[in-house]
């Protein structure tokens, strides 16, 4: 190999190395940018997020310092839904999947309506739903929401089979075509909107 392939080489690495970095860079700012809004409220618990996901203008994350709250934001055309859910006062916690049926070119096709997880508490109280998945709003196709309702329902489970020495009743299953209670989340709704998803972002006054 003569110098002057050493040099285009090097050069060539160079620029795949600098293309790399700023991809890198883009990306943690872009997913920074994402999260703020989780974080901020984490901060307000005078807490940091650990476990997080993502997804369709919806956040979900767990406590770092207060292992047992678990923080959920999710923006709909209708307004933002902020819950912050101490674990310690949780009994148990659910899928909830409900599904409907069409015909599709003679063919019967089912079809995901919505996904929550559903949880219920220890002193009684109202159950509470974080809905991760509505088709009245979210994208037709699934992006990995049902999934995502499964992984956060056995991190529930396995903290609150790490809070306490004896067993509690957790139930973590799907409940199919099961009614879905009204949610008692506290909801900001603005004026009548168009139906497009908005961006993550501060709440905004009505």
């Amino acid at each position: 190999m003569n110098l002057n392939s050493i040099v285009e080489w090097s050069v060539f690495l160079a620029v795949l190395a600098g293309v790399l970095v700023y991809v890198w860079q883009r990306n943690k700012k872009r997913k920074n940018r994402t999260l703020a809004p989780l974080k901020e409220f984490a901060a307000e618990c005078s807490t940091e997020i650990a476990d997080n996901d993502a997804w369709e203008n919806t956040l979900i994350g767990l406590g770092k310092n207060e292992e047992n709250t678990l923080f959920f934001i999710r923006r709909t055309p209708g307004g933002e839904t902020r819950e912050k859910i101490k674990l310690t006062e949780v009994s148990g916690c659910r899928i909830i999947k409900s599904e409907s049926h069409v015909n599709i070119k003679k063919e019967n096709v089912t079809v995901i309506d919505r996904i929550c997880l559903n949880f219920s508490f220890m002193d009684h109280r109202p159950e509470l739903l974080l809905e991760f998945y509505n088709n009245d709003y979210d994208c037709l196709t699934l992006r990995g929401e049902l999934q995502l309702a499964q992984k956060w329902a056995a991190l529930v489970s396995t903290q609150l089979s790490a809070r306490w020495d004896w067993k509690v009743p957790v139930r973590v299953r799907e409940s199919h075509n099961e009614p879905i209670p009204r949610p008692v989340a506290k909801v900001i709704v603005y004026p009548k909107a168009r139906r497009f998803k908005l961006p993550l972002g501060k709440v905004r006054s009505a």
